[in-house]
């Protein structure tokens, strides 16, 4: 058995859901070289193309003779995107203070467009407010894109069992949802034991996972709970009972999580590595990583065999953006664990398998300086 908390403090710091920094790029841009604006799981991750994208959109906006509703939109959605990739998927007041005034200037000059509803969904989400501009959006053009992963977390949001399955088929036909992350969801689903309860942190690791489910009938025996959707009073209510947790509803989406684990369901608990090291930080010394997933137990368990077992049938892509790292957990405890029960051969699978993973997703840097790999 190996607990994880020998590496919380190291390896978790930089297996986090979204890229940290972002770097800027010198030049100008055309309004031909404006790239088309994706959503995260659609590809819209990598640092270098999303400022690409950014100083594109920017340079079209600064020409008012092709500052036009759609690239004011554009503009807006592709700061987003590297607004949350700096905050590492939460937005930071000077950037939410940026975006306020991309979505100011959209109401301005378009105040019932589809685009100026959609900025009011982005900047209020989750709030209730946000679902309803989300539907006036939907009113005005209900066959954009846009609108899609949106309105599947809403279906979720309201437990509308027709709902997840109309929009998960939606999602799936044009979602565009980048292969290797339905690749991961598969992983992170075979690292959950059935009937259990699994928290996600959102887009990238939720959406996929609700395709499988809602959409092809796959592992409907788990409840997936969206953290970010906490903050509406019924979800909490809805995700507490189906959940079997016991004693009342907290009453913010701060003690949700704590308090779940602690409520004595009687269903298996499983966090998503999505979630990032500040929330499964909190549970440093309860949870066993089982896969892509950590296990949370008050009992010891045995994980490395589930671990043995589930590594030689992950898909392990390497084209799923910031959750292609979160492989390195499971792969650094397995190398740990046979490097110190003295078995040598797995010890040099392994770690030829480490650094071929590493190395493709440019992430050795990381596991040298940890002292999980040697130079």
């Amino acid at each position: 058995m190996v607990h994880p908390p020998f590496l919380f403090a190291t390896l978790f710091t930089v297996l986090v859901l979204l890229p940290g920094t972002i770097h800027a790029q010198s030049g100008s841009a055309s309004p031909q070289a404006a790239s088309a604006v994706l959503d995260p799981i659609q590809g819209a991750w990598n640092a270098d193309e999303l400022e690409r994208t950014t100083d594109a959109w920017r340079a079209v906006c600064a020409d008012e003779s092709h500052a036009d509703l759609t690239a004011r939109f554009n503009l807006f959605r592709s700061e987003r995107n590297a607004a949350l990739a700096h905050g590492k998927g939460e937005l930071k007041a000077g950037d939410r203070e940026a975006l306020i005034r991309l979505s100011s200037e959209l109401q301005r000059t378009a105040p019932q467009s589809f685009e100026a509803h959609m900025a009011e969904f982005y900047l209020g989400f989750p709030s209730a407010q946000a679902f309803d501009a989300l539907q006036r959006a939907a009113i005005v053009a209900g066959d954009r894109p846009e609108l899609l992963g949106p309105q599947l977390a809403d279906a979720v949001r309201r437990n509308s069992a027709q709902g997840m399955k109309d929009r998960a088929n939606a999602m799936k036909a044009r979602g565009g949802i980048v292969a290797g992350f339905m690749q991961a969801a598969d992983d992170l689903l075979l690292s959950v034991e059935p009937n259990a309860v699994l928290f996600v942190a959102g887009e990238m690791d939720a959406y996929p996972v609700w395709v499988r489910q809602y959409a092809e009938g796959k592992r409907k025996d788990l409840l997936v709970i969206d953290v970010r959707l906490l903050e509406d009073a019924n979800y909490r209510r809805t995700s507490w009972a189906t959940g079997g947790a016991k004693g009342a509803v907290p009453g913010s989406s701060t003690e949700f999580l704590t308090r779940f684990v602690a409520s004595g369901t009687n269903r298996p608990v499983y966090l998503s590595l999505a979630l990032g090291p500040e929330r499964l930080a909190l549970f440093s010394q309860e949870t066993y990583a089982v896969g892509l997933a950590l296990k949370y137990s008050k009992t010891p368990v045995e994980n490395i065999p589930l671990l043995e077992q589930r590594w030689s049938r992950f898909s392990k892509p390497l084209t799923a953006g910031p959750l292609s790292r979160n492989y390195l957990l499971p792969a650094s405890i397995l190398l740990q664990h046979y490097r110190s029960t003295g078995n040598e051969a797995k010890a040099s699978q392994m770690e030829l398998e480490l650094r071929r993973f590493a190395t493709a997703i440019k992430s050795t840097s990381v596991l040298y300086t940890l002292g999980i790999l040697e130079h």
